[in-house]
């Protein structure tokens, strides 16, 4: 799925109509509800702790909707004010992978005029498996896990696979579910 297209097919998915929509690539773009230059410095810099950022998808107070596109350092303006973080989506720019990532818990994101906040989203990712018995089978779990706590999972729609050995003997394989 091109990357572009991540947050809106969310926002339709959800039944949520975009109120304003920025970007569609690594550099920001202008939009409808841009800053006018007169206006710059009613605006903060958003920075991002983390490295595979291209985009978030943020909520304002009122309910509208806000795409960002962040830059190759890592870098987004927006207007002042305070949102709340829904979505992250990852790129990996040197492969076709891509994974999106969504907040276990309300994460608030305060953007003062004029001055730098900074956001803990983002690789690396870390993996996280767990086992559970359940009678006689054994259910596994996994999880891709973001700097900032944020969960992942890949665009492709496949989970990953796993192979279980006993010794060198392989007994069993298959491909993790999401949801």
């Amino acid at each position: 799925m091109p990357a572009d297209r991540f947050p809106l097919m969310l926002m339709t998915m959800l039944g949520v109509a975009p109120v304003c929509v920025r970007g569609n690539g690594h550099a920001p773009a202008a939009s409808t509800t841009a800053p006018a230059p007169e206006a710059a410095d009613e605006t903060g810099r958003l920075r991002i702790e983390g490295r595979f950022v291209t985009h978030l998808l943020l909520t304002r107070a009122g309910g509208s909707w806000e795409q960002v596109s962040i830059d190759r350092e890592g870098m987004a303006r927006l207007p002042a004010g305070s949102y709340v973080l829904r979505t992250v989506q990852l790129q990996d720019p040197n492969s076709a992978a891509g994974w999106w990532g969504w907040m276990p818990q309300e994460r608030r994101v305060v953007v003062t005029q004029g001055g730098l906040t900074t956001l803990r989203v983002g690789g690396p990712l870390r993996q996280k498996l767990s086992a559970q018995r359940n009678g006689r089978a054994i259910v596994l779990s996994h999880e891709l896990i973001g700097i900032g706590g944020e969960r992942y999972r890949s665009n492709s729609g496949r989970g990953p696979t796993f192979t279980v050995y006993d010794g060198n003997r392989r007994i069993g394989s298959g491909q993790f579910e999401y949801g």
